[in-house]
């Protein structure tokens, strides 16, 4: 798990290393925390983008939804994060970002209704 943890905070080092055993190394520790029990939507953004900056297109991709479906409304953000740079011609990368900001906007509409 720490290496997932550096994986996070760590780029530049991980773009040094550049390396495919570590890469392995790393998206086998994000597999894990993915499939564990963890289901906080801004931590699993994170690991989202550390996917998407090992070229792990798929594993990005769906973790985004998840991070979506959790409430985690970041499409301002997903928008201009180099890490997401990636994916961000894919389709369902668009998708997810206009949903992100679609479901951000009925938040923000809810909240000034009830104000």
């Amino acid at each position: 798990m720490l290496v997932a943890t550096h994986a996070v905070f760590c780029g530049p080092a991980i773009e040094r290393l550049n390396a495919a055993p570590v890469t392995k190394v790393i998206v086998t520790h994000l597999a894990a925390i993915e499939n564990s029990s963890f289901r906080d939507p801004e931590g699993l953004y994170f690991m989202a983008r550390c996917y998407a900056y090992l070229a792990e297109t798929e594993r990005a991709l769906r973790l985004l939804d998840r991070v979506i479906e959790g409430g985690f409304y970041c499409d301002q953000t997903m928008a201009r994060d180099p890490w997401l740079d990636s994916i961000r011609t894919q389709p369902d990368f668009v998708r997810l970002l206009r949903r992100s900001e679609a479901l951000r906007r009925e938040a923000v509409a809810a909240y000034l209704e009830h104000e």
